[in-house]
């Protein structure tokens, strides 16, 4: 599904899959709709980019992944961070 080796990512597309991904856009749009604020935050792969960034610009940051069963998959990743409140 998603073009990261973040091995949190691999792991957690049992539990949220691209369908979930999908939904989650759908209610972001719908509570924009609807005059609400979200902040949300999701990996930052080309296919997530390409799917949220309709509804705003997203901002990046980096992140230490300290979870892991090899201490040297323990690295930084990009994440993204969607918003529609004013910064």
């Amino acid at each position: 599904m998603l073009g990261n080796s973040n091995g949190f990512i691999k792991y957690n597309q049992k539990l949220f899959s691209w369908g979930d991904q999908i939904h989650l856009y759908n209610y972001i749009k719908y509570i924009k709709q609807n005059g609400g604020y979200y902040i949300l935050t999701n990996s930052n792969t080309k296919e997530v980019r390409k799917l949220f960034t309709d509804l705003d610009y997203p901002m990046t940051f980096n992140r230490k992944c300290s979870i892991s069963g090899s201490k040297g998959e323990r690295s930084k990743y990009e994440e993204l961070v969607f918003t529609n409140l004013e910064y």
